[in-house]
């Protein structure tokens, strides 16, 4: 069998390692390949930024309905389009929502975004919804077309799943947010090597043994509301007109404890970065004062 990939590698020394695993992760490794590529004058064209919101509420079964769940995903996307920053020069935003949000649609956007991105876009993937984590610490993202607790895990988006979608991703820079609970059981550790990636970045809006909030204001869960918070402006510093990836996912792992201590809740955010140097990229510019609500919450 013969598979194709494209690698995103950026400008200067490069080493390029090739590992080959079977079913159950293990691995061989090839001798490092070390080269040099020269810093171009300029893409082509300018780098594009795209989005793909996801959240549902309504489950099939046994499964309890969500409340915001829907709300959540929508008010990442309207946000991060209202601030895109000028780095980009086209934000691509697609959701799916409540019942269009199910694994098999998720898995084709995914697969879609694999085929169109470039190695100088970004991707922000927004997962809301309900998740759970097995026995052996496995993380699944549930997704409303699941109609029972029983085969929740079958029915659902696993971990090797994602992180595979994520590995075929050309785009050096991706950022994922997961507004579940136990979501801080995801890793980026797996088939797709995502954890040797610069630039890719994952914020959970909760621990590996957490329940997620579902209601901080009553417009957003307690997640949602921290990252919005965030891109209106409270993740900003005085050193540049754009919020990045890493300046975003600081905020929110130090605002969202906080938050959740109001409602009288323990919930904690994860930031995880891959290994290699972090190569932070814009998300947002930072609005002006009557673009959005800034509170002093978590500062």
């Amino acid at each position: 069998m013969t598979v194709e990939r494209v690698i995103p590698v950026a400008a200067g020394d490069t080493k390029l390692v090739f590992r080959a695993y079977d079913r159950s992760g293990v691995f061989a490794q090839s001798a490092p390949l070390r080269f040099r590529l020269e810093e171009q004058a300029s893409p082509p064209t300018a780098p594009r930024l795209y989005l793909l919101a996801v959240g549902g509420d309504r489950y099939g079964g046994a499964i309890p309905p969500l409340r915001l769940a829907g709300a959540d995903g929508r008010t990442f996307k309207d946000v991060v389009t209202s601030l895109a920053p000028d780095a980009y020069g086209e934000v691509v935003a697609e959701t799916l929502f409540d019942a269009e949000a199910t694994r098999a649609k998720i898995v084709a956007k995914l697969e879609d975004l694999a085929r169109r991105v470039r190695p100088e876009d970004a991707v922000l993937i927004y997962l809301a919804g309900h998740g759970i984590a097995n026995s052996d610490g496995t993380y699944f993202f549930v997704t409303p077309d699941a109609t029972s607790v029983e085969d929740a895990e079958a029915q659902s988006l696993d971990h090797p799943t994602l992180v595979r979608l994520l590995s075929e991703l050309s785009a050096r820079n991706v950022l994922l947010l997961l507004d579940t609970c136990y979501a801080g059981a995801f890793h980026l550790q797996g088939p797709g090597n995502l954890a040797n990636e610069s630039g890719r970045f994952v914020l959970t809006g909760s621990s590996s043994v957490e329940e997620a909030l579902d209601s901080y204001d009553g417009t957003n869960g307690v997640f949602a509301y921290a990252v919005r918070e965030g891109l209106y402006g409270a993740a900003a510093d005085a050193s540049g007109d754009d919020i990045d990836a890493l300046q975003l996912g600081v905020y929110v792992r130090r605002a969202l404890p906080q938050l959740a201590r109001e409602r009288k809740h323990q919930q904690s955010a994860v930031f995880k970065a891959a290994g290699g140097d972090l190569a932070a990229f814009p998300v947002a510019a930072v609005p002006q004062p009557a673009t959005g609500p800034v509170s002093s919450s978590g500062q």
